[in-house]
């Protein structure tokens, strides 16, 4: 299977409406959407894939992807047996409502349980215009270091789940994970952290286990 490839044209009217049509899109086919964003490299793909596998049975996944290059991280969720979407884009652009909205249409929300919108970039695109998602996951790596917790502040201030990757290599990295979890526990304190590693999987159950009870929590209340 092959992903499905979008190419990012102009598209007319205010990102506002976009956010707001899109919202309504995934509201009415009881989608569970999550934007998931952080730095290049932090492991977004890795972690979500992961944490997936334990889901495939039970619900029905899709993903959206937005590459400048070659849609590597959209062939990944397909390799996984996921359907994905990748969008397109120029080295000057940034996804937006409208795109995540006309890939979410080439999905059909309509045959998904949970949508996976995956942000590429580095931390600042986390402050980015309202996507039409409520649900949005930001990611720091152990071997990023400390330094994007102080210089990002708004992306994890913002978030509605902070998730620490690649614990694993918290020791070799000299990063104290209690000190980050912490940290950004006062940065957003609405926000739960979780500490995972997508290679020995540290956390995951815990990943997953939000994801179920978020998922039947809009079930139950359609």
């Amino acid at each position: 299977m092959e992903p499905i490839v979008l190419e990012a044209a102009p598209v007319g009217g205010h990102v506002g409406d976009w956010a707001a049509r899109l919202g309504e899109l995934l509201d009415s086919n009881n989608v569970l959407a999550m934007h998931v964003t952080g730095g290049d490299g932090c492991g977004k793909t890795h972690l979500m894939l992961e944490t997936l596998k334990g889901l495939g049975s039970s619900m029905r996944i899709g993903a959206i992807c937005s590459d400048c290059g070659i849609a590597l991280d959209a062939q990944h969720y397909c390799d996984a047996g996921f359907k994905a979407v990748n969008v397109k884009l120029e080295d000057s652009q940034r996804l937006n409502s409208a795109l995540v909205y006309s890939a979410a249409e080439k999905l059909g929300p309509e045959e998904l349980d949970l949508l996976v919108v995956e942000h590429s970039g580095n931390l600042l695109l986390a402050t980015r215009p309202d996507l039409g998602i409520r649900r949005v996951i930001t990611c720091l790596s152990v071997t990023q270091g400390w330094g994007p917790i102080e210089k990002f502040q708004p992306a994890f201030s913002s978030s509605t789940m902070n998730i620490i990757t690649k614990s694993d290599l918290a020791r070799a990295a000299k990063f104290d994970i209690p000190r980050a979890v912490s940290r950004l526990r006062r940065l957003n304190a609405r926000a739960p952290v979780i500490v995972t590693s997508a290679t020995n999987g540290d956390g995951i159950d815990s990943f997953r286990a939000c994801i179920q009870q978020e998922s039947q929590n809009l079930v139950c209340s359609a």
